[in-house]
């Protein structure tokens, strides 16, 4: 193969994986879940991350707003609220059971 074609054979390489299909293609695996796929098995396992977050949190000294817990979890504010509401949990009610926890 001429340096012309390995060069544009490495381009079109390149393009590929900008697009998001190069990673399989050299035989890497891609790093997190695969989009729209749950993060956490149930409610029970969503508000227990939640609440270590919250803990975690107060120990520092610091208010835990939904972005802060969400920053812990590696989620967006938006997902975390939007998961409370799926759960059925309540998010005053789970930072307030937090507080009274803690001394």
């Amino acid at each position: 193969m001429k340096r012309g074609q390995k060069l544009r054979a490495l381009a079109h390489l390149l393009k590929g994986w900008r697009s998001g299909s190069g990673a399989s293609r050299l035989g890497r695996r891609r790093l997190g879940r695969p989009p729209g796929s749950g993060a956490y098995r149930d409610a029970q396992h969503f508000e227990g991350a939640v609440m270590a977050a919250i803990g975690a949190l107060r120990d520092r000294g610091v208010h835990p707003s939904q972005e802060r817990v969400g920053k812990i979890l590696h989620l967006h504010k938006d997902s975390v609220a939007r998961l409370a509401r799926e759960h059925e949990l309540d998010w005053r009610e789970m930072t307030s059971r937090g507080s009274s926890t803690r001394d």
